[in-house]
């Protein structure tokens, strides 16, 4: 978060100078809400005691569409060229699931934990948030294309937490969590076009495409007691690797006056080469301090969804 911070003041006080450069800019700022749904993972999470049949995954856990926030400031340098700063947010996706167990009993998807696994309840709980900032170099290739280049940072934090409710005659209900975290740093191209323009509508289309330097880890705890190892137990690992983000939208700007409008639109955006909470499961085994993970398992992510706002220009 201070990286981001300190991004974000470089990138303001970059957009500031600009009026030192041509004193006939303009001032564009965008702020409103952004309605998303993301992708789920399919990976087990649990499986049988005894058949060893996958008994819960994460394609069971469906996140709901969640809200969050999004800001766009924009200054105009000259009769041409802009410089664009955008965030946004959703941090609120959240699914549960409280199960309730066969005598058989349930193992973790790669640890066995004991004869007969684990009798009992369960509750899965699964967390995710996702966090995007950028600074855009915007030029016109024509009358009604755009052309950007610049440099973007995403976040997206995971967290799964399963608690091993009872009842256990002989062993502590122990609880078991996996945190995943990736921080994305790189550039990107893009482009924006207008479709349709009249005295107060516009509609237009805008992609974007990078590549970034991931810098993920994963961690693991576990607390409790069960037959196979002591606990409460901590590891982790981390690696960089290199991620793609794809991003492509659709924008209709209602004119209420000659500088409010309204903006709506819907936007989709893909990443390949990220670390999620459950697909870590999968690689957990069993070692003297615990569970160790044995690698950081990367996948992709789609998230899609609408957006509107409210837009001055100053």
């Amino acid at each position: 978060m201070k990286r981001l911070l300190a991004s974000c003041t470089a990138a303001l006080m970059l957009l500031a100078s600009t009026s030192a450069i041509a004193q006939d800019s303009t001032w564009t700022a965008r702020a409103g809400t952004i309605f998303l749904h993301r992708s789920n993972s399919s990976a087990p999470i649990l499986r049988d005691g005894t058949t060893l049949a996958t008994a819960v995954s994460a394609s069971q856990l469906d996140f709901k569409t969640e809200w969050g926030i999004e800001g766009v400031l924009t200054r105009q340098i000259g009769s041409d060229n802009a410089l664009e700063l955008r965030y946004f947010q959703v941090d609120g996706w959240k699914a549960a699931s409280t199960r309730t167990l066969a005598p058989a009993g349930l193992n973790l998807a790669s640890i066995d934990l004991g004869p007969s696994g684990f009798n009992g309840n369960v509750a899965v709980t699964y967390k995710s948030e996702l966090h995007s900032a950028e600074l855009n170099v915007i030029k016109p290739a024509s009358s009604w294309l755009n052309l950007l280049a610049g440099f973007r940072w995403v976040e997206v934090d995971e967290s799964l937490l399963i608690d091993f409710l009872g009842p256990t005659p002989l062993f502590a209900a122990p609880t078991y969590k996996v945190d995943t975290d990736n921080h994305l740093y790189g550039f990107q191209l893009g482009a924006d076009g207008l479709v349709i323009s009249s005295s107060n509508l516009e509609i237009s289309f805008f992609s974007k495409v990078g590549m970034f330097a991931n810098v993920a880890d994963q961690s693991t705890s576990f607390g409790g007691f069960l037959p196979t190892f002591i606990s409460p137990a901590r590891n982790g690992i981390s690696d960089t690797v290199v991620s793609l983000l794809s991003e492509l939208g659709v924008s209709a700007t209602l004119w209420l006056t000659s500088n409010w409008s309204v903006v709506a639109g819907y936007q989709a955006m893909w990443i390949e080469g990220v670390a999620l909470a459950p697909d870590q499961i999968p690689n957990m085994s069993s070692g003297p301090t615990g569970l160790v993970p044995a690698q950081l398992d990367m996948s992709g992510i789609f998230y899609q969804g609408g957006f509107i706002s409210l837009m001055g220009t100053f």
